[in-house]
């Protein structure tokens, strides 16, 4: 396969009982400890921050987080699958220090917010985001979501219109898709190989292990990654909600509803990525009326950390308006 999945990555790993993974990670690793990294050496550091709770509508208790001037641009991060709130640490740095208010909480069954009877479901990731909307009581907000954070943010735009009418001025969609990113049928045998590679006691057991995290970020990576922020982002999950949730995303089709959302969305993929492949996020854009698409040169799947000043400048302009000499 020209782009293999992080879960065939690992799947290919395991059966080939591990050697030709440590080859290449060990050779990933030598290149990387040189790479430069753009997060400056503080992957997952978020400026000072206001805790905030929200509940949920099923009642689970989402632990959220608000940076920078009350009086700024408000802008909203959803994070994606096995991360937490702090993966937007490199983007909220950026963003703060331009006068924007900055909002991150952790995705029920991440980080510290529980799962909740709702449990691991891109719908009850959709709730939640209006959740944290309606208590900000936000008024053009510009709305972004990462990876499984971008298919939360657009299953909320689809099945809560007034909402997002109401409270949000702009979707940025990051590294994401309106379907699910794995190849062939729900229930397939990728599917139940993706499965049983990311609920099995093994992988979660050499989670830790810099050798495999260093295979991991070969393949959520782009070219020349920081190392470092893989290894630092990474969040323990149990098996089973780990498994739901990707369950949930092999499931997932928003493609039919795409059409009647009417918010200026902006849509940004990176040419490497091999999570979700390049060509999704293209069918992404041309299937949001009035979208704009920017592909990133030499990208992975992880732009917060590889290209946060290209993602807070597209935030910017979605505030402010274009930047002066017609960047963005």
């Amino acid at each position: 396969m020209s782009r293999p999945s992080i879960l065939a990555g690992l799947a290919a790993g395991a059966g080939a009982a591990g050697a030709g993974a440590a080859a290449v990670a060990v050779a990933a690793r030598r290149r990387w400890q040189v790479a430069p990294d753009p997060t400056g050496g503080r992957p997952l550091e978020l400026p000072a921050l206001e805790e905030l709770e929200v509940t949920a509508a099923d009642g689970t208790r989402l632990a959220a987080a608000v940076c920078g001037p009350s009086e700024g641009p408000l802008v909203v991060l959803a994070h994606g699958w096995t991360a937490d709130r702090r993966t937007w640490g490199p983007v909220a740095r950026r963003l703060v220090g331009s006068g924007h208010r900055v909002v991150v909480w952790d995705q029920r069954g991440h980080g510290r917010s529980g799962l909740g009877p709702d449990g691991a479901s891109i719908g009850a990731l959709a709730g939640d985001v209006a959740a944290v909307l309606d208590v900000l009581d936000a008024r053009g907000a510009v709305l972004a979501g990462h990876s499984m954070g971008g298919m939360a943010v657009l299953a909320f735009a689809a099945t809560h219109p007034e909402t997002l009418a109401e409270r949000v001025g702009h979707l940025l969609l990051v590294a994401t898709a309106a379907r699910s990113p794995l190849p062939g049928s729900p229930g397939g045998w990728y599917e139940r190989l993706a499965l049983a590679t990311v609920e099995h006691p093994l992988l979660l057991a050499l989670s830790g292990h810099e050798l495999t995290r260093a295979f991991v970020a070969r393949q959520g990576f782009g070219a020349d990654p920081p190392l470092a922020a893989l290894m630092a982002a990474s969040v323990p999950m149990a098996a089973g909600a780990r498994g739901d949730f990707l369950r949930s995303m092999a499931r997932f089709d928003l493609r039919a509803e795409l059409g009647a959302l009417s918010v200026p969305a902006t849509v940004l993929h990176g040419t490497e990525d091999r999570v979700i492949r390049t060509e999704l996020g293209r069918e992404l854009a041309a299937a949001l009326a009035g979208s704009s698409l920017e592909i990133l040169s030499g990208a992975g799947h992880q732009l917060p950390f590889e290209r946060p000043d290209r993602v807070a400048a597209v935030v910017r302009a979605a505030s402010f308006g274009p930047l002066p000499g017609g960047g963005r």
